[in-house]
């Protein structure tokens, strides 16, 4: 629910969705009974569980392995900036050369010297800058990924950076339309902001 989504640290809600494996074993497990162990005809009908879970289990695993496959590792960063308050960060990378990406479109972040887990976020970089790879994130209480990346005390020149993506769908993708209305609040205004340099680039009118 979003109680537990605003108020569980992110590394807790992340590792909560891999139970979902274990309820797939018991699920498998519940139907070898004695009758599917001996081979009988009537074990073997009702003992489904297996070729409905493993071609869609199969398909996870192999996107899993292919995403983590294809991340760009040690993308360097051209700089961290962060507001007065330090309630926003900016994180700016240099952008890898086949990276392509939509207004929209989001990518998980890994950085090993604060933890091993994938962060996703939206990017707020224009896709037709090649140059750098922008996000904006919140930054969240003492603890929080976000919180250790301004107060870690890691140097700009030793943070390494590992990009998985891009993610999801574009808000305007090959969009040709000339006057475009976009609409986005909280975490949703991220997307706006590549979205309107994409705009701007193609000297389009939009109104946020």
């Amino acid at each position: 629910s979003s109680y537990f989504r605003g108020h569980l640290p992110y590394e807790v809600f992340y590792t909560l969705h891999h139970f979902v494996f274990v309820m797939f074993a018991l699920a498998i497990a519940h139907t070898m009974d004695a009758e599917w162990r001996t081979g009988s005809k009537t074990g073997m009908m009702r003992s489904q569980n297996m070729r409905w879970f493993s071609t869609p289990l199969a398909i996870y695993l192999a996107d899993r392995v292919w995403a983590n496959f294809a991340a760009h590792r040690g993308v360097p960063v051209k700089y961290v900036a962060k507001t007065v308050d330090c309630s926003t960060v900016v994180l700016v990378l240099k952008r890898p050369s086949n990276f392509k990406f939509c207004p929209g479109q989001h990518a998980f972040l890994q950085v090993t010297s604060i933890d091993y887990y994938w962060h996703p976020f939206s990017i707020a970089s224009c896709p037709a800058n090649t140059t750098e790879l922008r996000f904006m994130m919140e930054v969240k209480g003492p603890g929080s990924w976000t919180y250790r990346l301004i107060h870690g005390g890691i140097r700009v020149d030793d943070l390494k950076v590992s990009v998985m993506g891009p993610f999801g769908s574009g808000v305007c993708n090959d969009c040709t339309y000339h006057k475009i209305m976009a609409v986005g609040t909280g975490t949703g205004i991220v997307p706006m902001f590549s979205l309107m340099k994409e705009v701007s680039f193609h000297k389009r009118e939009l109104t946020m």
